[in-house]
């Protein structure tokens, strides 16, 4: 059994063209549909509408997430469940895919959401995690025993974005898988919450530049550290001594003078999964 999550806020212009392609998936697995709209809920954000359900649906051998706005491939359901439990040896287990990038129109922008964002999936370690997510929750499945985890402690105040909090968790207590193929549709839109950002060196680094790109870059920063404080204090007594010491290194990194952070940044692996991202990190932090 599948549980999909599917959480809404103002998404009737969209919602039910993403219930029809979860509803009429090409697939034996046995799944259900669960909806929570915020409207109605108040949860106060997208991560914490998410998370909440997460914690609400009942149990099932694994879990999808699901945005009001993308569109399911036909086959999603039945690869990525193929997928994971090839994979699934009862630890906590995360995988994810790909998707196409598209307009209002369902026109594609691009032909990868990796790409797109210049992530790299293969780079899941805890210590780079911290710092940057390479995890899209519209894009995922989990198993129970990841669940658990979740469930074992109260909902936190500080996690960044819900797939990220869920990234950690993976990657600290068991393993994130991801598979190279595009399995729905990401729909980019001036009302997404959270948007795809094309990836640009020029544009990034003009980004940074002046007092409003640092003020944005500071809150950021912020948001990882006060979601890794939070991550250390429900879990610190489950995780393992390298993780705790990573957390609590990457935690001290803002009250440190500019070449403790360089060095401390670099020993770690706190950094970003390209070059100019991480400059831009040592210098801007």
């Amino acid at each position: 059994m599948i549980n999909i999550v599917l959480c809404s806020y103002k998404g009737g212009h969209y919602i039910e063209e993403q219930r029809k392609s979860i509803l009429e998936q090409k697939t034996s697995e046995e799944f259900r549909l669960y909806e929570y709209d915020d409207e109605i809920r108040q949860s106060g954000s997208a991560t914490l509408n998410f998370l909440n359900a997460i914690n609400e649906v009942p149990k099932a051998d694994y879990y999808m997430l699901s945005d009001q706005d993308d569109i399911w491939h036909d086959d999603k359901i039945a690869k990525l469940s193929k997928f994971i439990k090839e994979n699934d040896d009862g630890r906590p287990l995360l995988a994810f895919s790909d998707a196409v990038v598209v307009n209002n129109s369902l026109e594609p922008i691009s032909r990868s959401f990796v790409r797109y964002q210049n992530l790299s999936p293969e780079r899941m370690s805890f210590n780079r995690l911290l710092l940057q997510n390479q995890v899209t929750g519209a894009a995922c499945i989990f198993n129970d025993a990841l669940r658990s985890i979740l469930l074992s402690h109260s909902i936190p105040k500080h996690a960044a974005v819900h797939d990220h909090w869920i990234a950690l968790t993976a990657s600290a207590f068991g393993k994130i898988i991801y598979l190279d193929e595009t399995l729905y549709d990401y729909r980019q839109h001036g009302n997404n919450l959270l948007g795809a950002k094309k990836a640009d060196i020029v544009q990034e680094t003009a980004e940074r530049i002046g007092s409003d790109g640092q003020r944005k870059a500071e809150s950021g920063y912020k948001a990882l550290f006060s979601q890794a404080e939070e991550f250390l204090e429900i879990f610190r007594d489950e995780l393992s001594p390298e993780k705790i010491d990573a957390c609590e290194h990457f935690i001290k990194i803002p009250g440190l003078n500019k070449s403790e952070k360089i060095r401390t940044i670099l020993k770690y692996g706190f950094t970003y999964n390209n070059s100019y991202r991480t400059l831009g990190e040592l210098i801007f932090i």
